[in-house]
């Protein structure tokens, strides 16, 4: 779904920008505007990657949000379950 897509855009753009020595932050508007998504949903999607752990924040001036584990250690799976629900029989 839409959700789900948006959630992996944001989680890409993290990949992006992560640097184990240096935490470097997005909000949620800088990520909404590099790919081109609504800054709401960027910003509840974040939400719910936060409360799973996916990603870390701080709030206010200066905080942001950046991924809470290394990208590898963040599969397709761990965001799009979170979005959407899949079937116990899923076949391609």
């Amino acid at each position: 779904g839409k959700t789900a897509q948006h959630a992996i855009s944001a989680v890409s753009r993290l990949a992006q920008a992560y640097d184990p020595a240096k935490r470097c932050k997005l909000s949620s508007a800088d990520i909404a505007d590099s790919r081109g998504l609504p800054q709401p949903v960027v910003a509840k999607v974040l939400t719910v990657l936060s409360q799973a752990g996916i990603v870390a924040s701080t709030p206010g001036p200066g905080g942001g949000y950046w991924l809470a584990r290394p990208p590898a250690a963040v599969s397709l799976y761990d965001v799009v379950t979170l979005f959407e629900r899949l079937e116990d029989n899923v076949s391609c």
